[in-house]
């Protein structure tokens, strides 16, 4: 058995949940069947190929809902691993399961009404729509790169809204006896924050290509393209829709990023990828724009305008993180960074010793540049020598000039190397200033000054996840399990459910009166239940009589408009069989 959860660092833990198999109705089973069934004959012919070999690789049945323990097993043969959620879990959280090689799985299943589509991520988008394409290595590893990228890629408090008007919509409209008006206040909550006149954040952009590959993406040529996207693949309605003419198909760029899309509402276009090199190259680019590649002025602005903890590295390989207030500059040259609320000293995403938020509950400041005694020498190759020979000794006053005005004069109490590179030297009794400018000083708390003349690399959350602690984005709340409770009508529909699916796998001829007597019951009681009549259909060796005519009408005339084709191709499907 591959232990998945307890190889899991603890913040990813509090997202996990138990696949309670038990709380699946066989309602829910039927509906698991339906939708993969139709998907399944469908997709064979418009999926990518890998989809139909992935389906049976990744321990999915079309018959039943899968067990997570199972599909985690399969998945281990391709590297990877499965783990339980509930409901939308933060997108950063996600990619984070990703990136170890893990697919989050959503253990909830769609409603019977909602049975070609849902807004919240449920069990048929998560196994069937993500699991079956990661039988291709090629695409594999464009998932576990991107999830690599996204993680560093730099978000803003507009976004957690985002993300929280969307988790909570798609919640309440999968959660049984919920108003319309609340469903209504809560589009309204969502159309509002989609309104906002805000700057676009790193994240948003690099979601947008996520949305546009792995979600709703198409492969192949733009005239006869094959679906790939896990929405496509796990939604009955839009796999057959988003090949019609009226869904315009763009070849996959850079333009992807620059294109929004409304959860809400079908796509009116979609980008079709030549084949997984173009997703490699399409990352690369935007990968090649990111903050944590071109550092520098351009990354410290996305991050001060996030409002949201991320990450300085400096040249020397220290990472300060925390949240940017602000940063001194002439032009292109930064002399300096301000941090305020909790920060972290890191190197290579580990944090140092002592160097977490306990050390560094307020705030800090990072001076940048290099030494005036030694300018033609970056500060974090100086050796101890060095050091030495500029009155940097332990238990001394010192002065250190720095090439950017800034100047620091104290009493030094220690230094800290490693791999050979000085990353801060710690200062007593001391006073940070520019001229006649004090930025920061004090006779009995010490200063921890990073070594560097620049910044390389900026990026979204704390270097050192675990130690850092609880975060904005980490902080978002998940959906709640949701226990339903069954009235006596819904007891007595699921047996019926039951019951038929007891007689389908027994695999023996059914006696003719008792599914006469399940039809008359579902004709009397449940005229709704177009699904549960073409479960019973199936079984059904003469479809001819007065009770089996009746229950063919009763499926195409309580079909809604917008799903009727599909419910008279799932009609097809169960009498094939039959």
């Amino acid at each position: 058995m591959i232990d998945t959860y307890n190889n899991l660092p603890s913040y990813l833990k509090k997202y996990c949940a138990i696949q309670s198999y038990e709380r699946y109705t066989a309602q829910d089973q039927a509906v698991w069947r339906f939708a993969l069934r139709q998907l399944e004959s469908f997709l064979s012919e418009h999926a990518v190929p890998v989809y139909q070999h992935g389906l049976k690789k990744t321990g999915i049945s079309v018959d039943e809902i899968p067990r997570l323990e199972v599909m985690n097993e399969a998945l281990a043969d391709f590297g990877w691993g499965a783990i339980a959620v509930e409901g939308f879990i933060p997108p950063i959280t996600f990619l984070e399961f990703q990136s170890r090689r893990i697919l989050p799985i959503a253990v909830d299943l769609r409603r019977f009404d909602h049975i070609s589509y849902t807004p919240a991520p449920d069990i048929i988008h998560e196994a069937a729509g993500h699991a079956p394409i990661i039988a291709d290595p090629g695409y594999a590893e464009y998932l576990i790169k991107y999830a690599e990228l996204a993680q560093r890629a730099i978000f803003s408090d507009y976004d957690i809204r985002l993300y929280e008007a969307i988790r909570y919509l798609s919640d309440i409209k999968e959660m049984p006896g919920i108003e319309q008006a609340t469903i209504d206040a809560a589009e309204a909550r969502l159309a509002a924050v989609m309104k906002e006149k805000v700057e676009v954040s790193e994240a948003s952009k690099v979601s947008r290509l996520y949305w546009w590959t792995a979600e709703y993406g198409l492969m192949g040529s733009v005239d006869a393209p094959k679906l790939y996207g896990a929405g496509l693949l796990s939604s009955v309605m839009e796999s057959k829709t988003c090949l019609s003419a009226n869904t315009k198909k763009l070849p996959l760029s850079l333009e992807a990023v620059e294109t929004a899309y409304d959860i809400t509402e079908p796509q009116p276009q979609l980008f079709v990828a030549k084949d997984y090199r173009n997703l490699h190259d399409t990352l690369a680019e935007v990968e090649a724009e990111m903050s944590y590649r071109v550092g520098g002025s351009k990354g410290l602005l996305r991050a001060r305008q996030s409002a949201m903890v991320n990450t300085c590295q400096l040249d020397s390989g220290i990472q300060i993180s925390g949240q940017l207030d602000g940063y001194c500059a002439d032009g292109e040259t930064i002399r300096c960074l301000q941090f305020s609320g909790s920060c972290q000293f890191s190197y290579n995403d580990r944090q140092l010793v002592a160097q977490g938020v306990v050390r560094h509950p307020a705030g800090c400041i990072v001076p940048l540049g290099r030494f005036n005694a030694v300018p033609t020498k970056d500060p974090w190759l100086l050796t101890n020598d060095d050091l030495f020979r500029l009155g940097i000794r332990v238990g001394h006053r010192a002065s250190l000039q720095l090439d950017n005005g800034l100047s620091i004069d104290g009493v030094v109490l220690s230094w800290y190397r490693q791999d050979g590179r000085l990353l801060y030297i710690t200062w007593g009794n001391f006073e940070l200033r520019r001229g006649l400018e004090v930025f920061l000083s004090s006779q009995r708390d010490e200063f921890d000054m990073p070594v560097g003349s620049k910044v390389v690399s900026v990026f979204g959350g704390p270097a050192a996840r675990e130690e850092f602690g609880p975060y904005a984005i980490g902080e978002i709340s998940t959906k709640p399990s949701v226990a339903r409770e069954f009235s006596a009508r819904d007891n007595k529909l699921y047996s019926l459910y039951g019951g038929i699916r007891e007689l389908r796998q027994q695999g023996t001829t059914v006696d003719a009166r008792s599914l006469t007597a399940k039809a008359e019951a579902i004709l009397s009681d449940f005229p709704e239940q177009w699904l549960l009549a073409l479960e019973l259909l199936e079984l059904a060796t003469d479809a001819t009589t007065p009770p089996f005519k009746k229950l063919q009408a009763l499926v195409r005339d309580s079909a809604p408009n917008e799903e009727a084709w599909m419910i008279e191709k799932g009609l097809e499907l169960y009498q094939r069989v039959g």
